[in-house]
């Protein structure tokens, strides 16, 4: 016994002195999650568990997202492990959601639909986000509005104009994922963009976009005009208006703070 502990610790050693050496790089994708799980695992040879866990969900991802009754079901993982990897994965969700900070732009179409590429990154069942964003478009926050496939479950409508108000910004995005299927808006995405749409024009609020993830791309349905009507140019000119009042009247209050 006494053998067979030193000869896990020394690997275990040597993998790690590696991993803080030259980084992850040139490690197997069943390598870095074979050391994650010397955490759970204190003296058993943790190879063949990432091996067993990689052949049954796949991918890191697969891994990171199941669920504690899934893993469980894997030979090697007991419940520490299951922890382990629940714990690890609702960690890369927040590090996703993270990966637009405060302040920043998302007026391009490109950059809002990566960004919400990355927080639906490692989801598994559906569900709807608003994101809030100042007068210019920069990044305020994000928050779930509701879980469950639109068709059968619909977010609350005076909860959801309360969130926005309270949070004080004219402009807000939806993005909801598909993520078993195609990013293409199914009859009901886009009747529920358009009352969404409709409510909140008329209390001032702006929707700029409804974006949709899905397993395999990004869709923004201004982008690809699939409301017209809603995104139109009128529409358009009348934002584009009012941003460069906005930015004169900014460039007035800088020149008389200047002198």
């Amino acid at each position: 016994m006494s053998d067979k502990k030193n000869i896990h610790e020394g690997h275990r050693n040597r993998m790690l002195s590696r991993l803080k050496k030259n980084g992850g790089e040139h490690f197997e994708t069943h390598e870095i999650l074979e050391m994650l799980l010397y955490n759970s695992c204190k003296r058993c040879d943790t190879n063949p568990v990432a091996h067993n866990l990689m052949d049954e969900f796949g991918s890191l991802t697969g891994v990171l997202t199941a669920s504690a009754e899934e893993l469980t079901e894997v030979q090697g993982v007991g419940e520490a492990t299951a922890n382990l990897i629940i714990t690890v994965g609702e960690v890369l969700k927040r590090s996703l959601q993270e990966s637009v900070t405060v302040g920043e732009c998302l007026r391009l179409s490109e950059d809002a639909k990566n960004y919400c590429a990355s927080i639906f990154h490692a989801e598994r069942s559906e569900h709807m986000r608003m994101i809030f964003l100042d007068s210019k478009y920069n990044f305020v926050s994000q928050e779930i509005i509701c879980r469950g496939s639109i068709e059968q479950v619909k977010p609350d409508m005076s909860e959801l104009i309360e969130k926005v108000i309270r949070r004080h910004c004219p402009i807000v995005m939806l993005t909801h994922n598909h993520p078993s299927g195609s990013e293409i808006p199914s009859s009901e995405d886009k009747k529920l963009t358009r009352y969404i749409y409709n409510l909140l024009f008329g209390a001032d609020i702006y929707l700029a976009d409804h974006i949709i993830v899905g397993k395999y791309g990004t869709l923004s349905m201004r982008e690809n005009d699939l409301l017209p009507d809603l995104w139109n140019d009128m529409v358009k000119s009348k934002l584009d208006k009012e941003d460069s009042i906005e930015e004169q009247e900014d460039s007035i209050e800088e020149q008389e703070d200047s002198e």
